[in-house]
């Protein structure tokens, strides 16, 4: 009996979280562009809501209860990736939109290139109601639901990508600022798409690592090609001419408190009067990723590696 009882409470809780999501859609378009007769913005809201409709149709109480708040066992890096694409960003792409309806920034026209916005929009928005509908796992965190039996879902469109969920989220949000009618709205739409492809990547590398049976799905159904090279990292830098000894200069470091230093190997041009040549590698360890900065002398320009912790 509890346990239905805390499944009926996460079940009002994701219907307020809901409510309360689509009421400051409509505060936000409407306030910020200051215009209550702007079509596609009441187009845009009645779409969001027969797609909340449809998720509240197809995930089971259990999934609604789960997504209603923070669950325990939520990994530590998504919290502030969650909080990026589920809220601040798709906050910032909608308030910019009304304001560059309001002053004119920019203009998506004709008004049929909008209308063809908002059907991806609803397209995407579809493709994860369907993922919902095939994953009882469909968290809105990244965890090992170990508490609800967690296991690979391999049915629905989760057959063609692994993680279809947010291939849908980014069709969506790359969507709406054009559905809009603003290009410059694309901005935080934009850093939403790529907040999506970095959780994808990290999420993939955790179920890798933990969920049972995902290593030998994952062998059979290909993740997205940019959360794919971000998980691998980017295993070399290719080499210009006359970079070959500067490129080396990255073996043979040593770890001291977290960042790891080696000198640069002479390039060409160094010695007596080359000094413009010499500079030094330094390698970062930040957030499961490994940054190597080479930092050149004069005349030298800088170069950026990144790789896969």
């Amino acid at each position: 009996m509890e346990g239905k009882q805390e499944v009926a409470a996460g079940v009002r809780r994701w219907w307020v979280k809901n409510f309360v999501f689509v009421a400051l859609i409509g505060a936000l378009l409407f306030v910020t562009s200051g215009e209550v007769a702007w079509g596609m913005a009441w187009g845009y809201l009645a779409a969001v809501i027969v797609i909340v409709l449809a998720n509240a149709l197809v995930m089971d109480p259990a999934l609604r209860a789960e997504r209603s708040e923070l669950q325990e066992g939520t990994k530590g890096w998504d919290v502030p990736l969650a909080i990026f694409v589920a809220i601040v960003g798709p906050v910032c792409t909608w308030a910019i939109a009304g304001l560059d309806v309001r002053f004119g920034w920019s203009e998506v026209s004709p008004p049929s290139a909008q209308m063809a916005a908002l059907a991806v929009f609803v397209l995407g928005s579809f493709v994860t109601t369907w993922a919902m509908a095939s994953n009882r796992f469909f968290s809105s965190t990244v965890r090992i639901q170990n508490d609800r039996g967690h296991h690979v879902a391999a049915a629905g469109p989760y057959r063609y990508v692994r993680h279809p969920g947010y291939t849908g989220g980014i069709l969506a949000m790359l969507a709406t600022p054009l559905a809009l009618g603003s290009w410059v709205a694309l901005i935080p739409g934009g850093l939403v798409a790529v907040a999506y492809i970095l959780r994808t990547a990290w999420e993939d590398r955790a179920l890798l690592a933990e969920l049972q049976g995902y290593k030998e799905y994952a062998e059979r159904v290909r993740s997205l090609p940019l959360a794919r090279a971000i998980r691998r990292g980017a295993k070399r830098v290719t080499p210009r001419p006359g970079d070959g000894a500067r490129s080396s200069a990255v073996r043979g470091r040593k770890r001291r408190s977290g960042v790891r230093r080696a000198p640069a190997e002479p390039g060409p041009g160094s010695g007596a009067g080359g000094a413009c040549a010499r500079g030094r590698a330094q390698e970062i360890e930040l957030v499961g990723v490994t940054w190597v900065l080479w930092r050149p002398g004069l005349g030298r320009p800088g170069r950026v590696r990144i790789s896969w912790a």
